[in-house]
């Protein structure tokens, strides 16, 4: 029981972490590009 409850935390973290990665790698690709283009 105790396995399965954090194979499933484990599962929504990877997830969850998944999904707020994208966008920060998206800001900080726009954020680089907007820094090139402003030197």
């Amino acid at each position: 029981e105790q396995h399965n409850d954090g194979t499933r935390t484990l599962a929504r973290a990877a997830r969850a972490g998944r999904a707020a990665i994208r966008p920060a790698a998206g800001a900080l690709r726009r954020g680089a590009a907007g820094d090139g283009r402003a030197r």
